[in-house]
């Protein structure tokens, strides 16, 4: 971590990035999820649509719409479920001339998918964390990577609650204003 940091300092463009709107697309994956286990049962993925406002200094607002992908691991076969619909919104913090990142993502998580307990549609929490996401211009638009975010995906708060806590890793491309 220390390296890429080092690499973004380096390659940074002087100044702050523009106040202004943005939006971007993003791709994340649960790449170390199932890791301790060494299992396949925790694999997530997904794609988001984010956007917001980016304010004078160092603040903005972020929001997000994500669909949260589950494989699901059976013993003749590996299938991909909708799973959950993501929406957030929260504070993102940026410094290094928008290089260096952080967001706090807050909203409710829909279930896309039925269970043996529970019917689609049920609405639960969703918080994501991303300390810290790194930034690179280039040309007009701005391309991101955070290596480590953590995100809790509830769809399902009664009876038994279904909470699933992720470990992602997401890249993802912005418009630049």
């Amino acid at each position: 971590m220390p390296l890429l940091l080092s690499l973004v300092v380096l390659s940074a463009q002087p100044g702050e990035a523009p106040p202004g709107w943005f939006a971007g697309l993003e791709a994340h994956g649960t790449l170390l999820s199932g890791v301790a286990e060494r299992s396949l049962l925790g694999v997530r993925f997904g794609g988001a649509l984010r956007g917001g406002r980016r304010f004078e200094g160092h603040w903005g607002l972020a929001g997000l719409v994500e669909s949260n992908l589950w494989l699901a691991t059976e013993l003749s076969r590996a299938r991909v479920l909708r799973g959950a619909l993501n929406l957030g919104v929260g504070p993102e913090f940026r410094w290094v001339g928008d290089h260096l990142r952080a967001s706090l993502l807050v909203g409710p998580s829909i279930l896309l998918t039925p269970t043996l307990l529970d019917a689609p549609g049920s609405v639960g929490v969703f918080v994501t964390v991303t300390p810290a996401q790194l930034a690179w211009a280039v040309r007009s638009l701005r391309i991101t990577l955070s290596v480590l975010s953590l995100s809790i995906v509830a769809p399902v708060l009664r009876g038994i609650p279904l909470v699933d806590v992720q470990f992602r890793t997401t890249v993802g491309v912005e418009v630049l204003p």
